[in-house]
């Protein structure tokens, strides 16, 4: 579904952990990741990440301008 609808492509990774992921999404060395709100969140507030989409059924108060998947 990502791929058609999105046109990304993706590709599988394997990382020992979520922080050296969101590095290399900041680095520029992969496009995109799933990660919890957590990790997320920190650089989503510093400007330095673009959080997309919650998988929640709603949006978070901890980030309301997160989409919550159907906007």
């Amino acid at each position: 579904m990502l791929k058609s609808m999105g046109k990304l492509d993706r590709g599988r990774g394997a990382y020992k952990g979520i922080p050296q992921t969101v590095t290399d999404v900041l680095g520029g060395t992969l496009s995109f990741t799933f990660v919890d709100l957590s990790h997320a969140l920190p650089q989503i507030k510093g400007g330095k990440l673009r959080g997309y989409a919650v998988t929640s059924e709603k949006r978070t108060p901890l980030a309301p301008d997160v989409g919550d998947g159907r906007d």
